[in-house]
């Protein structure tokens, strides 16, 4: 079956929010900016008045840094757009892996494979709205139903971010419209972080299965070799490739889509790393803070509600720093595997053009291909560590301020 008339497994492209005209998509997200920007301007004035009370300062913080997480992903979305273009264009792309359709690196698999990366990076998504936003809003509806509104206070119902409430205001009215405008913001940047993190792991995918398909396709330059008469020594080999026209050219043709495909990589690994800069270095730093926030409040908060809470929120956190820690680390262990195929590929015996052409290849292969954000630093599992380090030093630090 040709890959581009596949029909039982699902295309992976881009979202619908990047399919929509560009126009209402920008009017879109000028709306989201304002309304995040007011809220930065209404915690900023909680953290000036309620500096003294601890918790609310520490809550203050934490919607502060999922402010500046929506911004980040705002600024993302172009950079998410280009990368969704290379996937679509790699996963559509009838000739991406031109000779091995029958073997290990089979298309059916890979994309199989991008359909559980999309299906996993969703459920921890909706596993973050349910928990930090259905679930406080669903609460705090059916508490001002059952409850008289004359009776209820506003500051004992769940709320999804911290937001200041001038005196004349704290009704259950302007609580409930509030909350509702915070629900929807909460949505629409779950929505955005959940197609930047798609669009970068999903492009890693893309250049670990293609170095896969490279890695062997290297190993089946003897099986090329093996259509050229024997003649029992080295250099009668050699010049029979010399001698025997479809012979050279079979093996020219074969190695030359190989360098293709490997240049294809080279420049597929340079671009996923200078298009996801701004996603990781804001998503790898403010979900870390994150994990510092949870970690305030489960050993301060004492409305167990609210440990609870930031306890499922610590795990998801922690889930998804994981799955962007692991798969930067399966790219950058592909680059490891395609340096040891160039060596390791059976070029001794070969022509002096193939020779000279793995040459050029374990020169570029040289290169480490890794997620590097600025070139600050090296996205992989020693990362995550970093990270869990980082956390703690956060919180040394919250702890300083409460005293």
């Amino acid at each position: 079956m040709e890959f581009g008339k596949e029909k039982d497994v699902q295309e992976i492209d881009k979202p619908s929010f990047l399919r929509t005209s560009k126009k209402p998509a920008e009017i879109l997200l000028r709306m989201f900016l304002l309304v995040t920007f007011l809220m930065v301007i209404n915690l900023l004035f909680c953290l000036k008045i309620e500096w003294n009370i601890f918790i609310k300062r520490l809550l203050a913080f934490k919607d502060l840094n999922s402010m500046w997480s929506a911004i980040v992903a705002v600024f993302a979305t172009d950079d998410a757009s280009t990368l969704f273009k290379y996937i679509h264009q790699f996963t559509s792309d009838q000739n991406a892996l031109h000779y091995s359709a029958s073997r290990n690196c089979n298309l059916k698999e890979f994309r199989a494979r991008l359909k559980v990366v999309d299906t996993n990076v969703s459920k921890v998504f909706m596993a973050f709205i349910i928990m930090c936003g259905v679930l406080p809003y669903s609460v705090g509806i059916i508490m001002i139903l059952k409850s008289d509104p004359s009776e209820i206070s506003a500051d004992r119902l769940p709320f999804i971010m911290t937001v200041y409430y001038p005196e004349d205001y704290r009704s259950v009215n302007v609580f409930l419209i509030v909350q509702t405008i915070m629900f929807l913001w909460y949505a629409m940047i779950i929505y955005l972080w959940d197609m930047n993190l798609k669009s970068m792991l999903l492009s890693i995918e893309c250049v670990t299965h293609q170095t896969d398909f490279v890695c062997e396709t290297l190993q089946r330059i003897d099986e090329i070799i093996a259509t050229t008469p024997k003649t029992g020594a080295v250099q009668s080999q050699i010049e029979s490739f010399n001698s025997t026209p479809s012979g050279k050219d079979d093996l020219k043709d074969f190695f030359n889509q190989i360098i293709k495909d490997h240049q294809s990589i080279c420049s597929a690994a340079k671009m996923l790393n200078g298009k996801v800069n701004g996603i990781t270095m804001g998503f790898m730093n403010i979900f870390g803070f994150q994990l510092c926030i949870c970690l305030m409040f489960i050993v301060e908060a004492k409305e167990i509600t609210l440990k609870v809470r930031h306890v499922f929120r610590y795990c998801l956190v922690s889930a998804i720093l994981f799955f962007c820690t692991i798969k930067c680390q399966k790219l950058k262990d592909k680059g490891q595997q395609l340096r040891d195929a160039v060596y390791g590929s059976s070029w001794t015996d070969k022509p002096r053009w193939l020779r000279k052409s793995l040459t050029v290849m374990m020169t570029m292969a040289n290169k480490d291909m890794q997620i590097s954000p600025y070139g600050i630093y090296v996205i992989d599992m020693s990362y995550m560590t970093s990270i869990v380090k980082a956390s703690f030093t956060y919180f040394n630090v919250l702890s300083a301020l409460k005293a």
